[in-house]
């Protein structure tokens, strides 16, 4: 009778010991599953209103509310490479012409996240200080195509920018922080965005 009770007692202990490590697992499951749909969100935002600017900026290449000033079309852009673009535009819609810098910093320049790939994406405003758009691009290229749609290579000497007639745009974000070594990330693509004032080139 003592070694049936020995019996009982051990293979209670092996139950209760594979149903700790059951809800360990769904708690570790559960708190995955929180942090990523939560960096999914705040990533997906972040993501949004980033695009936002840039899309409204990239659209006004070569607009201005004033028709007396309106640039040259086949000066629009002033210089154009994979990961940076300088173009003069009225982004303000206030009738004066800005000259628009968008640049990537390098991965060094950001020191206090853990996520190796993070750079930083910087906005200029004729010669204003450079701002900060966001913190957290991992991923940040311009292509460039012609009218019958060829790509033009990279970089792209100032006196052939007028041959610029579509751009796309690729970003990516990952999250700062990672977990379980994995980084949250979101992705967008802009399919050949072409500013209105491209066109007559």
């Amino acid at each position: 009778m003592g070694t049936q009770v020995l019996l009982d007692i051990m293979g209670s202990m092996f139950i209760g010991g594979v149903l700790i490590l059951t809800l360990q697992r769904v708690n570790q499951e559960t708190v995955a599953q929180f942090y990523y749909y939560s960096s999914d969100f705040i990533l997906q935002r972040s993501l949004i209103d980033m695009v936002e600017i840039l899309e409204n900026d990239l659209k006004r290449i070569g607009y201005t509310a004033n028709p007396m000033l309106i640039p040259t079309p086949t000066e629009a852009i002033r210089a154009a490479d994979t990961s940076s673009i300088r173009f003069v535009g009225d982004v303000d819609a206030d009738g004066t012409v800005d000259t628009i810098n968008y640049s990537i910093s390098a991965t060094s320049a950001v020191a206090n996240t853990k996520n190796p790939r993070d750079r930083i994406l910087y906005k200029r405003i004729n010669s204003g200080s450079q701002f900060i758009i966001s913190a957290n691009v991992t991923r940040f290229r311009f292509d460039y195509f012609n009218a019958l749609g060829q790509s033009i290579a990279t970089p792209i000497p100032s006196n052939e920018t007028g041959e610029i007639a579509t751009i796309q745009l690729s970003v990516e974000v990952e999250s700062p922080d990672a977990f379980d070594d994995n980084y949250a990330q979101a992705y967008w693509r802009q399919v050949r965005l072409a500013a209105k004032n491209l066109r007559n080139r």
